[in-house]
């Protein structure tokens, strides 16, 4: 998933430019992805997510909204995302930052 977002992060910039990995929030494992590259316009940021809807020329659709599943299924856990048409975009993973163990009776 980390991989997936890296690469639509790294794709979207084309010739040049940065991206960022970061992480750290007490309790919440906080991960964002951040690029500039060309961004995501207002009119596909409600669609960007959804299975099979894509702006690449050659792409499925289903990076991110498999990425979305994936973190979702996670109980505590999103996937959220802000950008700007040709400034670049931030994709945010949040999670708690530890599982509690269930007690086993014996």
């Amino acid at each position: 998933m980390l991989l997936n977002l890296a690469k639509n992060a790294m794709e979207a910039m084309g010739q040049g430019g940065k991206y960022l990995l970061s992480q750290v929030e007490a309790g919440i494992l906080e991960i964002s992805i951040a690029d500039e590259g060309v961004g995501i316009s207002e009119e596909d940021k409600g669609k960007i997510l959804s299975p099979f809807y894509t702006t690449k020329k050659q792409g499925t659709g289903l990076g991110l909204s498999i990425c979305k599943r994936i973190i979702e299924d996670h109980p505590g856990s999103s996937l959220s995302f802000t950008s700007e048409k040709g400034k670049g975009s931030i994709f945010v993973i949040r999670m708690p930052a530890y599982r509690s163990e269930k007690k086993q009776n014996a």
